[in-house]
């Protein structure tokens, strides 16, 4: 692992729980929606990011408001065939804990 990920790894930590704390993904009035992309960087090493989208109550009131989170950035091993990703995308919801609510 480099240096840079020993240093980043404990910031997103703390920012992927306030995403799951603070913007309550899991309390998503309904579904939640993705989007994703895929690109490599000069060494040509693959990387995905994904975006969650979901509406939200606003605490004490019936309001709903738009929310969105980058919720995985994630680096890609081995081939770029649908079975690799699917099985990437779907641990990466299993570890934001919103699988149940993406369809």
């Amino acid at each position: 692992m480099s240096e840079l990920a020993v240093c980043l790894r404990p910031c997103f930590k703390e920012v992927k729980l306030t995403i799951l704390s603070d913007y309550l993904i899991q309390a998503a009035v309904g579904q939640i929606s993705t989007t994703m992309d895929i690109w490599s960087d000069e060494n040509l090493r693959p990387y995905l990011a994904m975006t969650a989208h979901w509406i939200a109550r606003l605490a004490g009131t019936t309001s709903l408001q738009l929310k969105a989170a980058l919720i995985a950035f994630h680096r890609l091993r081995g081939n770029h065939d649908g079975e690799t990703l699917a099985t990437a995308v779907l641990q990466l919801l299993d570890r934001a804990g919103i699988t149940v609510k993406v369809r």
